[in-house]
């Protein structure tokens, strides 16, 4: 009897793939561990899901080198405790002897990865080749018709995020453009992470833990209750988030 081609390579226990994951970046300030440790305390009084199990890069590259030893490990540690799960740090080269007792991946920074060798003049050509044809576009949106569970987070990282099915409290939607929910919100939603102040959150049922568009949260819901479980458009206007009813 012939195999199936479709039925997996019992020899093959993995595969390697790109991805494209948008994450967020906690962008140190201050090496101070006791501002650090105020201020996350702050933010997890005012969301308490916030910071729950959310993974992050944490960023050096606005903080100087220090002239004494510095204990990233013990700001690791504290990011930990209140609940951040940190990934990854990047950071200039100059950094990466106080990294190395620390078990996180290293990355560069973003002008590092990009720096790339110049390649010698190459002699014009004069030859005139047919344009290729264009390819169409490939649809920018991401449909999700199963439930988005707690602990879950889905990402639209080039437009839409459309969501057909209940959103529980502790999960977390993110898209570049607008999210769409043809049902219950209860757990986070931001719009519009790369900065799209025209972003836009609708949704059938709004009871969300939390919501921002570009960058500005709402975590504090009182002035959202009068739309509490029934239809809602949540956007920006200035630097204030607005709702109206759907």
């Amino acid at each position: 009897m012939t195999a199936n081609a479709s039925q997996p390579n019992n020899t093959t226990g993995f595969q390697l793939k790109r991805s494209r994951l948008t994450l967020t970046t906690l962008e140190l300030l201050s090496l101070e561990l006791e501002i650090i440790r105020l201020q996350l305390t702050e933010q997890a009084q005012l969301a308490p899901n916030l910071l729950h199990d959310m993974p992050v890069i944490l960023s050096l590259e606005k903080v100087a080198l220090p002239e004494k030893t510095c204990n990233v490990n013990a700001i690791v540690h504290e990011c930990e405790r209140m609940g951040l799960r940190i990934i990854a740090i990047r950071a200039q080269a100059h950094w990466r002897p106080y990294l190395k007792s620390i078990e996180i991946a290293y990355l560069p920074t973003l002008s590092a990865q990009s720096d790339e060798p110049i390649s010698k003049p190459q002699r014009q050509i004069t030859e005139q080749t047919p344009n290729p044809e264009p390819k169409p576009a490939s649809p920018t949106h991401i449909v999700v018709n199963r439930p988005v569970r707690s602990g879950q987070q889905v990402i639209a990282p080039e437009g839409d995020l459309i969501v057909l099915a209940p959103v529980s409290a502790g999960a977390e939607l993110l898209a570049k453009g607008n999210i769409h929910i043809y049902g219950p919100l209860r757990g986070r939603a931001l719009a519009g992470i790369e900065g799209n102040i025209k972003a836009g959150i609708f949704c059938l049922q709004f009871a969300a833990e939390l919501v921002a568009i570009a960058g500005h949260y709402m975590t504090e819901m009182a002035p959202f209750q009068s739309f509490w479980q029934k239809g809602a458009h949540i956007f920006r206007e200035g630097e204030n988030l607005q709702i109206l009813p759907l």
